[in-house]
């Protein structure tokens, strides 16, 4: 059997600049998609070839990609927008682990605030009026609780008198 033609510093040549497998290949002047590819893989792991430093091939969101999106935004969801993904579904999750798996550094970030539509609170008037409609919907207790002590009653019973605390719990309201 004669010496390959592919030695280990040629492989360590053509692997030491290239960003992936594909490249590697073309640099040695093989067609990434021949069946070589296969035998040049092979060969690069039996000689101990380092490929640690190649990304996966097919990978969309490449590090040089992440990284300039994670840079120039200040929380995740910024990040998703500058690549022109929904901000909602799986997108979110995935792009996050390959950010943390690139090790991109993203101390920058903030806590996003509430945009400036947000409803503004209900007041005491508001919630405390009785509904007659019979499809009306119920004003959770801690809510009617909050508006009653706005409104300056005690928190007591307004038929015994019995304090908020009764064996050590609080009453419901």
């Amino acid at each position: 059997m004669g010496a390959s033609a592919y030695t280990k510093e040629r492989l360590e040549e053509a692997a030491r600049g290239a960003r992936n497998l594909s490249e590697a290949l073309e640099r040695l002047g093989v067609d990434p998609t021949s069946s070589t590819r296969h035998y040049i893989r092979g060969r690069m792991k039996k000689l101990g070839v380092d490929t640690s430093h190649f990304e996966r091939e097919g990978v969309k969101w490449t590090r040089a990609i992440l990284e300039q999106a994670v840079a120039a935004s200040t929380n995740m969801c910024e990040v998703l927008r500058r690549l022109e993904v929904d901000v909602v579904g799986g997108q979110h999750t995935h792009i996050s682990r390959r950010i943390k798996a690139y090790g991109i550094d993203t101390s920058h970030f903030q806590v996003p605030r509430r945009g400036g539509d947000a409803r503004p609170r209900r007041t005491a008037e508001a919630v405390l009026v009785e509904l007659r409609d019979t499809q009306a919907r119920r004003v959770p207790s801690d809510r009617l609780k909050q508006a009653l002590l706005a409104q300056g009653l005690e928190e007591c019973c307004a038929l015994c008198g019995i304090e908020a605390v009764w064996r050590g719990k609080p009453l419901p309201l």
